[in-house]
């Protein structure tokens, strides 16, 4: 797993900087309320959304697994689930679910 480390620099943490810097770009996945557009193997991003002239901070990523379960690391590694009504939802991240991106390439 990818660990993150802030950065006061640029308001996030350097590897959600080097990912938005790279010259070939990593394609958006939208998020709609279904999340019907994840596909396995997509980065999920969570945080902090911009507020009060504070800029938008990631905090937390994990790697999207299909059915609304994703795989993360906090000390331990986890399966969690995005779907309310799952017995392993996690609240925090279905509340704090930022932006996906898709590194994989199309099926």
């Amino acid at each position: 797993f990818m660990h993150l480390h802030s950065s006061s620099k640029t308001g996030g943490s350097s590897a959600e900087s080097n990912l938005w810097s790279d010259p070939f770009p990593i394609p958006a996945v939208p998020l709609d309320k279904d999340l019907s557009q994840l596909k396995k193997g997509d980065l999920l991003f969570f945080g902090h959304r911009a507020r009060r002239g504070q800029p938008e901070r990631v905090v937390h990523m994990g790697i999207y697994l299909g059915n609304k379960l994703f795989i993360h690391s906090s000390e331990r590694v986890h399966i969690s689930s995005l779907d309310p009504n799952s017995p392993i939802r996690d609240e925090n991240r279905i509340q704090t679910l930022l932006r996906a991106r898709r590194v994989l390439p199309g099926e």
